[in-house]
């Protein structure tokens, strides 16, 4: 029993840490090339698994939910292990038009302005191979190399619904250290409402997206130095141990 709890203990203190390396990668999978592959269609929503590169380089799975309206994005995400799901469910919200967004903690109840990330303007594309099928739609096997403004390049391999105006189902990016996958599940084809790409009301501005990891892993420190041994436990506002609330009705 005191093993259990000493390896809970061990495994959500970390979370804080694993935190610090995920909403980077996170940030700049929304940001990136994949904003302007993703804003092919008036409006959509759907359910995806995200994998990311951990600081070990080893492939962690995530849960979320995106929305689209025309150039504007929101991912919404949480970890795959319930008890640092609170502490690490972010959202990223994109203006892939005026490059700007907004990066937010569910845990801090806080957000950042992000602005200023690097322009990818041309997209090389080629289609190798047959039409195949994936989740009841159409697919081709593309390659999109995206170059940017400073002369950045980045390879995505992705796998496009041609009934969906070719919304990539699955894109790919094999480079390490910020390789990662997106795979988009049960796909809607509605507008989401224009009030979902502002931050979520009564959450508490940071100065950048770094003051708010560093409030983070502080926070998730404290609540468990202040612990008594054999009660880990806590609740109330500012939980960062609780269940992540049920978002299956839409975001905040």
């Amino acid at each position: 029993m005191a093993w259990c709890l000493c390896g809970c203990v061990h495994h959500d203190a970390n979370a804080g840490r694993e935190a610090e390396v995920m909403l980077p990668k996170l940030r700049m999978l929304i940001t990136g090339p994949t904003a302007m592959l993703l804003t092919n269609l008036a409006g959509f929503q759907s359910e995806c698994v995200i994998s990311l590169a951990d600081a070990n380089g080893l492939p962690r799975n995530y849960s979320g939910r995106l929305f689209a309206r025309g150039a504007k994005l929101r991912l919404d995400t949480v970890s795959g292990k319930a008890k640092a799901a609170s502490t690490l469910a972010f959202g990223v919200i994109w203006d892939a038009t005026s490059n700007r967004g907004y990066v937010f903690s569910d845990a801090l109840q806080g957000y950042a302005v992000l602005a200023g990330s690097d322009r990818f303007t041309n997209f090389l594309t080629s289609v190798a191979g047959q039409p195949e099928k994936m989740d009841g739609h159409v697919v081709d096997n593309a390659e999109v190399t995206a170059i940017g403004l400073g002369s950045q390049i980045m390879v995505l391999q992705l796998k496009r619904a041609q009934d969906l105006g070719n919304l990539p189902l699955q894109i790919r990016q094999p480079d390490e250290p910020n390789s990662f996958t997106l795979r988009l599940v049960k796909i809607q084809t509605v507008v989401p409402p224009e009030e979902i790409f502002l931050p979520p009301d009564g959450f508490t501005k940071y100065e950048s997206e770094t003051a708010m990891l560093e409030e983070l892993v502080a926070r998730q420190h404290n609540v468990f130095e202040s612990k008594p041994e054999g009660a880990r436990t806590r609740e109330g506002p500012g939980d960062l141990e609780g269940q992540h609330r049920n978002d299956s009705n839409g975001p905040h």
